[in-house]
């Protein structure tokens, strides 16, 4: 009877051991697995762009166009429009820029440079201009575009209307497109031509190219032209090469 209630009493004690060591191991694996509450790093890629999560705005500023892409450049001799928002008198409905770039402005002594500015850049830069010389204290300027500019180049040698072709307005033109413009080649186009730049600071530039490759899909050859560029397209003494 004694050894029987022994017996029980150790298989009581072994029971327990298991019950207690399987709420240990329970606990344990609680603590060991993470919670879905916190935030978990990812490395995962999103469509194409092989960058992790943390580098998604840098990629997007890298991938963005250039913010002047496709803006027109006040250029001298174009004629603008500026106006003063709750000053009506300081208007100027028929502004001409000056060879140099310049306009005077009304109520300013000083001329101001807008060459080489886009119309939002010009307006940001007048308002700056009055505020410095207090005229206004928070003015509002908007300038617009009313007549452009005349850009041209010049297309001589070997094509079938020589002369003068307009670029126009806000619109690119290449190599290509002002050789069409001109009537293509005659019966002794050579695939040939010689483009003539005059750079900002002055100096010149012959730039040698292959027409034929221009006319063909070749971007390379087929340069964007720009205002007073010369192009002469060369005689071939063996007849059209076209």
């Amino acid at each position: 009877m004694n050894n029987m209630k022994i017996k029980n009493i150790f298989c009581g004690i072994g029971i327990l051991a298991m019950l207690l060591g399987g709420a240990t191991g329970s606990v344990a694996a609680t603590a060991a697995a993470p919670s879905t509450s916190q935030p978990v790093a990812s490395n995962t890629t999103t469509s194409g762009n092989a960058t992790a999560s943390g580098n998604t705005t840098a990629a997007s500023k890298a991938n963005k166009p250039a913010a002047d892409e496709g803006l027109y450049y006040l250029r001298p001799l174009d004629t603008i429009a500026i106006n003063v928002v709750d000053d009506p008198t300081a208007n100027q409905d028929s502004l001409r820029i000056g060879q140099d770039g310049m306009v005077k402005l009304s109520y300013l002594d000083d001329s101001i440079l807008l060459k080489g500015l886009t119309t939002t850049e010009a307006s940001k830069k007048i308002a700056d201009a009055y505020k410095l010389k207090k005229i206004y204290v928070n003015p509002q300027i908007n300038v617009s575009i009313k007549i452009y500019s005349e850009q041209h180049v010049f297309l001589s040698g070997q094509v079938n209307r020589p002369g003068t072709v307009v670029i126009p307005p806000e619109e690119k033109l290449t190599l290509s497109e002002a050789f069409n413009m001109a009537g293509g080649p005659t019966g002794k186009s050579a695939k040939t031509c010689n483009v003539t730049r005059t750079n900002a600071d002055g100096t010149t530039q012959l730039i040698q190219l292959n027409l034929w490759d221009a006319c063909h899909g070749d971007k390379k050859a087929n340069i964007e032209l720009q205002d007073k560029d010369s192009v002469d397209v060369n005689e071939s003494w063996v007849g059209s090469e076209w």
